[in-house]
């Protein structure tokens, strides 16, 4: 993460030296510098030293104060010594370099003095300093290292100062740097630790922007060690580059290491990547995510956005997420020509499946079981942590719906048919349906409140409505997720695959307008 800094840019770089207390430059027992001797201009010296961290953050400062060089060094290149060549063009006098972070840090001088032409500087930082009224943070990693990662440091002074006095989201701006293919940000920990509602900050770069949400990071307890550095990794994972290719469309590899520990979850990283269709339908074009197992499955949330041309999605793991367009492959929607919109939709995002790879069965009744597997994996919600509910008895251990029905049970939204049954394979009916839907968004918090019982009247069979389902098709009404058929719900009829299909869409929609 080398970086040179312009003069302007760098009173934000300064600030966080400020606001550490005096006395916090002294060595400590963690981390020590060595002398360093005088140099010339176009001349290196040599950085070495001992740290009982990993590696330690090393500054070099100019006589007025301002940052020359930074650098995260590794422990093992610290103790050999580091070369840092001073520019040609280095103003005269006495440069601090210090190393560590926050009160675990050490210091030393040298005079740098009259020399030859020397090397050239590494990467000059744009001599611009963020608007605190816009709330961006524009930062210039260093010159790529062998393997293309572009390093740079964001601390929590630096978003301090350019957030504005609404508090509103600072987004991190990554300068592009050429021959750059990753960038590697050290990131604040505080704000991505703490507890509450909202993002912390986005990054955005010319491949993908990402917001970053509060309580991402596991909170310090007793099995939880304190994060002090919080690395977040983004790269460009089309090898010919992210313009769409020939056989390619957009991918981006996306990090996030805790200390010394790659992070295995997010939580839900919202994501967007730019990108313009050229004849695909929107609603077939979704982005697929490949683990670092391997595998690589639909990401339920992509979706894309015509008005912005980006592909919109939430990241929840480390791997890699690329844009794809998936036609819908299956033969048999002939005649149901307002279900395949639906259908093909869902698919193409892994939310429903067909009975085979060229049917969907539109016709057919949908079972119990399989209509809240696509409640359960389109809503994605998870069993409570430490849950001992057990399963139905009529649920079969490995079933593909086991964990789907559990997790229902486990939630409140479902009691199953008595008896601690579920009946996984009977044809679920529309009201049996309704009320399944209407419990998982609001416990999933997309609807809150039944809006009143007069809307149930809009259908004209109301009397058939049993009284356990009367709310939930008040409220999936009003919601405008159910509208009946001729004016007629027909709550005991079994419901199709091409019907549930259309109601997924619906609430697809409504958690992603």
């Amino acid at each position: 993460m080398k970086l040179l800094v312009g003069k302007r840019a760098v009173l934000v770089l300064l600030l966080a030296l400020m606001l550490l207390p005096a006395g916090a430059f002294a060595a400590t027992d963690s981390v020590r510098l060595e002398p360093v001797g005088d140099a010339a201009r176009g001349e290196s010296i040599l950085v070495r030293g001992e740290t009982e961290r990993p590696d330690a953050i090393v500054q070099l400062f100019r006589p007025n104060g301002t940052l020359l060089w930074m650098d995260v060094v590794e422990r093992s290149e610290l103790a050999i010594g580091k070369p840092v060549t001073i520019p040609a063009d280095a103003p005269l006098g006495r440069y601090t370099l210090r190393a560590g972070s926050g009160h675990e840090t050490a210091a030393a001088t040298f005079l740098v003095t009259e020399g030859g032409a020397g090397n050239p500087p590494f990467v000059h930082v744009p001599d611009v300093e963020p608007e605190p009224a816009d709330d961006r943070l524009v930062v210039a990693p260093g010159k790529p290292d062998a393997s293309g990662v572009s390093r740079a440091m964001v601390t929590q002074a630096m978003i301090d100062k350019t957030r504005s006095e609404n508090g509103s989201v600072v987004s991190i701006v990554v300068d592009p740097v050429e021959g750059a293919s990753a960038y590697e940000l050290v990131l604040p920990a505080g704000e991505l630790s703490e507890a509450g509602e909202g993002y912390a900050f986005r990054v955005v770069t010319e491949w993908v922007w990402l917001e970053l949400p509060r309580g991402l990071l596991p909170r310090p307890g007793p099995s939880i060690a304190m994060v002090d550095k919080v690395a977040l990794t983004i790269k460009d994972a089309n090898v010919t580059g992210i313009g769409r290719t020939a056989n390619h469309r957009p991918a981006v590899d996306i990090a996030l290491q805790l200390n010394d520990e790659q992070l295995g979850e997010f939580g839900r990283i919202l994501a967007a990547v730019p990108y313009e269709a050229d004849g695909e339908q929107d609603r077939l074009l979704t982005v697929s995510h490949t683990g670092r197992d391997g595998k690589t499955q639909p990401v339920v949330s992509g979706r894309y956005d015509a008005a912005a041309n980006e592909m919109r999605f939430i990241a929840e793991r480390p791997g890699t997420y690329e844009i794809v367009y998936r036609p819908t492959p299956f033969a048999d929607l002939a005649g149901y020509v307002w279900a395949e919109p639906a259908i093909g939709e869902l698919a193409a995002r892994g939310v429903v499946n067909g009975v085979s790879d060229a049917e969907y069965a539109p016709a057919a009744p949908i079972k119990r079981a399989d209509y809240v597997l696509l409640l359960m994996r389109l809503l994605a919600l998870e069993s409570p942590a430490g849950s001992a509910v057990s399963g139905f008895e009529d649920v079969k251990p490995g079933s593909y719906y086991e964990e789907a029905v559990g997790t229902a049970k486990a939630l409140g939204i479902t009691q199953g048919s008595g008896g601690n049954r579920f009946l996984p394979d009977k044809e679920i009916t529309r009201q049996e349906m309704t009320t399944l839907t209407a419990k998982a968004l609001k416990l999933a918090g997309i609807l809150d409140a039944s809006p009143g019982a007069s809307v149930v009247t809009a259908f004209q069979d109301e009397e058939r409505i049993a009284p356990y389902a009367k709310e939930s098709v008040t409220l999936l009404a009003a919601s405008g997720l159910i509208v009946g058929d001729d004016g007629m719900l027909n709550p005991d009829r079994h419901t199709s695959r091409a019907e549930a299909a259309v109601l997924m869409q619906r609430v697809y929609r409504l958690i992603y307008p």
